[in-house]
């Protein structure tokens, strides 16, 4: 008489089966379906630990464009205090709440579901897509882009919108600020000016693109200003020329030297709200780190390996919220990377190999862009240290620097900006 007990449809397995999974549609017998139940199971620890990191994030939630708004917040002083507020409680707390609570609740989904040792495929599929939706709209709030007009206090006030996932192409020149180069490529901006070195002076524009200031340069100093910044704890801009610091008043353009630092022969500067960050020029290239506040002071001295090779200079170094932007070439290998470091460590984060670039620019999002002007070229770097893209740029590209919603790009025929 024919048995009327089906196999177990598990490889190699010849044990009849004992049910059917319906999640599967498999005759399993009892030991293959013990085995399988557990590894559903199984499969509800990474989300748990999933949930355990999405709260965490939300703990420390901390986008790039909060402290846009503080800042603005901070100039307009109590006229727009409780704008701020308002406005921060529809941007961020309420959302956070609402994923918060979305969380707590596939939490505790998710305990119930290990208790009762019943999960079902379904159970895990729709936990997972859940858990999606939080992970995409926390995305999405990571790259919302604050567009604040003048202070004007109306309803509409601050206009939200996501940042573009993808820069290249740019949109077509807007509009252009003619002048010669002076053959480098120092280039800076505060919330209200653009500083650049044309042939022979230092100007100074204000949004509309019209010079404030003129700063006759090489008639009046021996050094060129190979790099500069702005320090919004200083209120004044701060540039390296050879072996001198220098500030610049924006509101007198009034040079003054800065005492304080060692006769060293300087490449780049950038700083934070509370410390400031100086390389020297040359392979073996050493980062020198000072306090802001209350007065500026030593801290400490990164050299290599920590920073690079002796054989290895850092062409760039930019700073954006608590990273530093890098650009290392070997002279070995002739290799060049971009590279993310933390700026209390200098710890590298991500490193990626570049066919050129001499200057970074820090993008919203954490994103960059590098001038490669030997390849007459601009790159587009994710915020995890993937190539995004590559496009020719003509003329060439010597820096380029986010200036509120634009990207201003300064050539050898002046400056192009192009809307974001």
């Amino acid at each position: 008489m024919t048995s009327s007990l089906r196999p177990c449809q598990i490889a190699e397995c010849k044990q009849s089966s004992l049910a059917l999974c319906y999640c599967c549609q498999q005759n399993l017998c009892r030991f293959h379906l013990i085995q399988h139940a557990d590894a559903i199971n199984d499969s509800l620890t990474p989300l748990a630990d999933k949930i355990n990191l999405l709260l965490d994030q939300l703990v420390s939630f901390d986008p790039p464009y909060l402290k846009q708004i503080e800042t603005w917040r901070a100039e307009a002083h109590r006229t727009v205090d409780s704008f701020c507020n308002r406005h921060r409680q529809e941007l961020i707390d309420d959302v956070r709440e609402q994923q918060k609570n979305e969380l707590d609740r596939l939490r505790q989904t998710l305990v119930e579901l290990m208790k009762e040792q019943a999960t079902t495929q379904d159970h895990v599929e729709s936990l997972t897509k859940s858990i999606q939706k939080i992970e995409d709209k926390l995305a999405e709030l990571q790259c919302l882009q604050l567009n604040i007009q003048p202070l004007m206090i109306n309803t509409n006030l601050i206009d939200v919108a996501t940042l573009q996932k993808n820069l290249f192409p740019l949109q077509p020149v807007h509009r252009t600020f003619s002048s010669a180069s002076s053959g480098w490529f120092p280039l800076a901006k505060n919330e209200n000016h653009l500083i650049f070195h044309d042939k022979y002076n230092f100007c100074l524009l204000d949004k509309n693109l019209s010079i404030v200031k003129n700063l006759p340069w090489m008639t009046s100093y021996t050094n060129e200003i190979i790099d500069i910044c702005w320090s919004s704890t200083l209120a004044q801009f701060i540039a390296v020329a050879s072996d001198q610091i220098l500030t610049i008043s924006d509101s007198t353009m009034i040079v003054q030297e800065l005492q304080i630092f060692s006769k060293k022969t300087w490449r780049r500067v950038t700083c934070t709200d509370t410390t400031l960050f100086l390389t020297e020029n040359g392979y073996g290239t050493s980062v020198y780190v000072y306090a802001l506040l209350p007065k500026i002071q030593f801290i400490k001295k990164w050299q290599p390996p920590e920073t690079c090779m002796e054989n290895e200079i850092l062409w760039d170094v930019q700073v954006h919220d608590k990273t530093l932007g890098v650009i290392r070439y070997s002279r070995q290998s002739t290799k060049r990377y971009v590279e993310l470091c933390s700026s209390t460590t200098f710890e590298r984060l991500w490193s990626v190999e570049i066919d050129g670039g001499e200057k970074c620019c820090p993008m919203r999002c954490g994103e960059w862009i590098v001038c490669d002007f030997l390849n007459k070229s601009l790159i587009h770097v994710s915020n995890d240290g993937k190539i995004l893209k590559t496009i020719s740029y003509y003329p060439t590209a010597f820096n380029t620097i986010q200036w509120n919603d634009e990207l201003a790009i300064l050539t050898k025929e002046g400056i192009k900006f192009h809307k974001l």
